[in-house]
């Protein structure tokens, strides 16, 4: 039975490891991220533009002034939260 120090220190071994496979896969992960992240704003303000450019709902219908308020706050905190 190993010891908790031994053990501790085969699993830092492995996470590293000796030939930089840890760098390489972190790097390739944030590009995954970033690529991710572009793609998905890209996506999002393609899908919504006639919202942001012009204030239209669906099928361009105009928001009601008795909604806007209920429109723009859950849009903005879900556009910039």
């Amino acid at each position: 039975m190993r010891s908790m120090s031994s053990t501790a220190t085969v699993q830092k071994d492995v996470a590293q490891g000796s030939n930089g496979v840890r760098a390489r896969s972190a790097t390739s992960a944030r590009y995954f991220f970033i690529v991710a992240a572009v793609t998905m704003l890209t996506v999002m303000v393609a899908g919504f533009h006639p919202y942001y450019l012009r204030g239209e709902g669906m099928a361009g219908r105009t928001i009601s002034p008795h909604l806007t308020t209920l429109v723009f706050v859950p849009g903005a905190a879900m556009t910039f939260g």
